[in-house]
């Protein structure tokens, strides 16, 4: 993984003007204690025929922060490898992105670079963990489609950690046989990094387009929330009366209803299982 050839390179692994080192610098410090996804499977059905419905099923779930900081990596043109560094920010609610891509050429003696975005990106969450708000650094217009894209990946994966395992598996991609004979040779690990295995759910879904009225699907995605329950509510045990606070549970997004009653046609931007 590119996170492998950063946190193991001997010399400065990027380039460019001081204030972008300096802000890479600070960033490849976190890299050894963030989680690590490889996304690439992410990236490619974003910019494919499934990517409506990629979309859909993933806006079904907040997101909500599932880890302190994480690596996601691709390859953003089918060779050269991206890694976005997402780190959150409880305290002001948002999570601070750095990414870092591959040169090619390589130049000036280096393989990788602070990536196109020369302050990186911010995403807001808001208390709600369903609207997020994007807050570029300094894109150039001939960045913003890449700039776009990027923000798109990362919301998308936030929102598939947070469907149910059940449904959206994730798996962790072995490397002890293969760091095994690495130790040999005296040369550094590999990640062992973890893929969210959206396939099976986007097979089950359909996108359909077109129609007036709008009839349910029997089978459907449900979207996931966080429900405020009051000390009154029996979930809560014995009643705090005088209390003032309440617990948040936070409801998984699933699929609600019942497929052997067949399939009925819904309008655009309507989930239908089949």
């Amino acid at each position: 993984m590119l996170i492998d050839d950063l946190t193991n390179a001997t010399a400065s692994p990027v380039s460019g003007e001081k204030s972008d080192i300096d802000m890479a610098t600070e960033a490849l410090k976190v890299l050894p204690m963030a989680a690590r996804y490889d996304v690439n499977n992410i990236w490619k059905v974003l910019h494919d025929r499934r990517a409506n419905q990629t979309k859909l099923l993933a806006s079904k779930a907040p997101a909500f922060p599932k880890w302190g900081s994480a690596w996601l990596e691709y390859k953003y043109d089918g060779q050269r490898r991206r890694g976005i560094l997402t780190t959150w920010l409880k305290q002001e609610g948002r999570y601070s992105c750095d990414v870092f891509s591959e040169n090619s050429p390589v130049a000036e003696g280096t393989r990788m670079r602070l990536g196109v975005f020369a302050k990186c990106f911010s995403l807001l969450v808001e208390d709600d963990y369903y609207t997020v708000v994007s807050h570029s650094g300094a894109v150039e217009d001939s960045e913003t489609k890449q700039y776009e894209e990027v923000v798109e990946l990362v919301t998308t994966t936030l929102r598939f950690l947070n469907w149910s395992r059940e449904l959206v598996p994730t798996t962790v991609v072995d490397m002890s046989g293969t760091n095994k004979h690495r130790a040999k040779s005296c040369k550094p690990p590999l990640s062992s990094p973890t893929v969210i295995k959206i396939e099976p759910s986007l097979q089950m879904v359909k996108v359909l387009r077109g129609g007036d009225t709008h009839e349910s699907p029997l089978y459907h995605a449900v979207a996931g929330h966080l429900r405020r329950i009051p000390p009154s509510h029996p979930l809560m045990g014995v009643a705090r009366r005088g209390k003032k606070y309440e617990a948040i549970l936070e409801i998984e997004p699933h699929f609600r209803g019942d497929r052997s009653k067949g399939e009925k046609l819904v309008p655009c931007a309507v989930v239908q299982v089949g």
